[in-house]
């Protein structure tokens, strides 16, 4: 019995070998990296509704106590209104405002606020709502009619459409619409 050994060269992958392989490590690469990038945005646009509901729903708590508290109404323009709310804001003339900031600088900037006291007022203003595009408010006299005079209005709904994100990522849009609000101290005309 003989023994032989055969030695052989280790056997070295050829260049076509290499690049298909590294080909289609790229693709599956891509894919995982596009995956990713998927799943952030769409957790990013998750985090942006959560905020904008959570700030939509202190809003509407806010301003549905004021309004169904006020015993007066008075629309200073399309996106502002001025309540009179007894034993609420005396320093103020019992008077609150909410409104829209329509302006593009400013700390109130795209915000729904509320603000003790008249339109006109200087006092600090609370912001509610941020990245705010509109403000409704719908008002119904006593037959549930839709109405323009604020002397004819006994109830109002509160419409706040909002977005947050954009740039790289794609913008979020939100768009509450509270439940309407009796004005049970304001008596009906």
């Amino acid at each position: 019995m003989t023994i032989t050994s055969t030695t052989s060269e280790p056997r070295a992958f050829t260049l076509v070998e290499v690049m298909v392989a590294a080909g289609l490590g790229a693709l599956i690469l891509a894919g995982v990296l596009q995956s990713y990038v998927m799943i952030t945005r769409s957790g990013l646009g998750v985090s942006d509704y959560a905020v904008m509901e959570a700030q939509a729903r202190r809003a509407v708590e806010a301003a549905g106590q004021d309004f169904r508290m006020a015993s007066a109404i008075f629309f200073n323009h399309a996106e502002s209104v001025t309540l009179t709310v007894p034993e609420n804001y005396s320093s103020y003339g019992n008077q609150v405002t909410y409104a829209l900031d329509n302006s593009s600088t400013g700390a109130t900037a795209r915000c729904f606020y509320s603000q003790p006291g008249d339109y006109s007022s200087t006092a600090t203003k609370t912001v509610l709502v941020r990245n705010v595009s509109k403000v409704e408010f719908i008002r119904y006299d006593r037959r549930d009619v839709e109405t323009t005079s604020s002397s004819n209005t006994k109830r109002v709904e509160l419409r706040i459409t909002s977005s947050s994100g954009g740039g790289a990522r794609t913008a979020v849009t939100n768009r509450v619409v509270s439940a309407s609000f009796l004005l049970r101290n304001k008596p009906s005309h």
